[in-house]
């Protein structure tokens, strides 16, 4: 007796009389896929590469800026993150920055490069600089904006009526306060500046996203000190404010998420649909470290409970990518065994994972926070990693093979 053995959808064996039908459902398509580390630059052994930013810029080049001892480096990309040019420097000798925020404007190729400059606790305070630059990387102005004390940070964006608004943190130790400013573009002079933070507690590692002519910042506030050695023994907040391009509140700082442990930037987007924010924390009963998904409407109310989404092991800061379509990418840098990689998961709008983990580890990834920039059909993330030769500053381009649907 002969028995044939027929291959259908989707996940069950039948038999009809002698004949075996095995039902199997296929993988699901991948929607997205690793591709090659490209270096872009090497350093000399003992050369410490600092956080990186990055921008798309409008008519498709991506630019680059990290920081070294002797200042902030930058480099422009072409739309395949091929370097144009070389390395462009900022600041002279002694200049070290802690971190970078960039932005492309929206009516050129121009950039916005805001840049906080290390300040130890024993210091007092340096001014923030943020610079205008041209489609080459030369700096068509400056400006400094208020004092920031130590381990300060923010992000700037780019408004479609020739000004840009950024944020900071800024303060002594234990006195941590959020400022938010907004920038004239044509005139490089500081329309307004104003205080968001209100309540006393240290508020510090904002973040902003702009949607149309209004901006959303979300930072953290805690009772402790940043850099105390008790700070994750206290529980902090996440707060959320809105206001106009005139710096008019539309929506009073409010606590969106209590009782978290992190000392980490959250990672904000702001579209029709209201908020979306992403941030570490690790809750009560949880073995590791996680990040957390939360949606905020359009008048400043929790769609549901925070969600975990991703393990986020270590001090790296997440960062939420939107993507073309509906989705986004999360991306952050944590530890693997005494080494670290950069975590890459692609979501849908609701924040449901799509498929597994993109993970990138090439020698001894350096502690300093990644960046990325999206693309039509896919997005390249920028990291920093450190064999025995040097650290290099290396990108990853990730292809996306489907539209990304609610």
């Amino acid at each position: 007796m002969e028995y044939r053995r027929v291959e259908l959808l989707p996940a069950s064996t039948i038999f009809l009389g002698f004949i075996a039908i095995t039902c199997t459902s296929p993988p699901p398509p991948k929607v997205a896929s690793l591709g090659e580390e490209r270096v872009l630059v090497t350093y000399p052994p003992g050369i410490e590469i600092y956080d990186v930013a990055a921008a798309r810029l409008p008519g498709g080049k991506m630019f680059l800026a990290w920081s070294l001892r002797d200042g902030i480096h930058a480099l422009f990309l072409d739309g395949s993150g091929k370097p144009i040019g070389r390395e462009i420097i900022f600041e002279g000798e002694g200049a070290r920055m802690l971190s970078t925020a960039a932005a492309g404007k929206d009516d050129d190729d121009g950039v916005l490069l805001l840049s906080f400059p290390f300040v130890s606790p024993f210091e007092g305070s340096r001014p923030a600089m943020l610079r205008l630059l041209g489609s080459t990387g030369a700096v068509v102005a400056t400006l400094e904006l208020s004092p920031v004390g130590p381990f300060s940070m923010g992000g700037v964006v780019d408004g479609t009526s020739g000004y840009a608004i950024a944020t900071w943190h800024t303060g002594k130790v234990g006195e941590f306060a959020v400022e938010a400013a907004r920038i004239d573009l044509s005139r490089t002079s500081i329309s307004w500046q104003q205080r968001l933070s209100t309540t006393g507690w240290n508020a510090f590692r904002p973040a902003l996203s702009r949607h149309k002519n209004c901006i959303a910042v979300a930072w953290l506030e805690k009772k402790t000190t940043i850099g105390n050695r008790n700070e994750n023994e206290s529980r902090g907040v996440l707060r959320l404010a809105v206001m106009n391009e005139n710096g008019e509140t539309i929506k009073a700082p409010s606590a969106v998420s209590t009782s978290l442990i992190t000392t980490v930037a959250p990672s904000l987007y702001f579209d029709d649909t209201g908020m979306t924010l992403i941030y570490k924390d690790h809750p009560t009963g949880e073995y590791r470290e996680g990040i957390y998904w939360l949606k905020i409407d359009p008048e400043g109310n929790r769609v549901a409970a925070p969600r975990r989404i991703a393990r986020a092991d270590g001090p790296g800061n997440p960062i939420l990518l939107p993507l073309k379509g509906a989705g986004f990418s999360t991306i952050v840098l944590r530890q693997l065994a005494g080494d670290q990689l950069v975590g890459i998961n692609i979501v849908n709008a609701h924040g449901r994972k799509l498929q597994k983990e993109l993970q990138i580890y090439s020698h001894r990834l350096k502690y300093s926070n990644p960046a990325a920039v999206a693309g039509k059909k896919s997005m390249t993330v920028i990291y920093t990693t450190c064999p025995s030769a040097g650290c290099r500053l290396a990108l990853t381009e990730i292809a996306l093979h489907r539209r990304l649907v609610k």
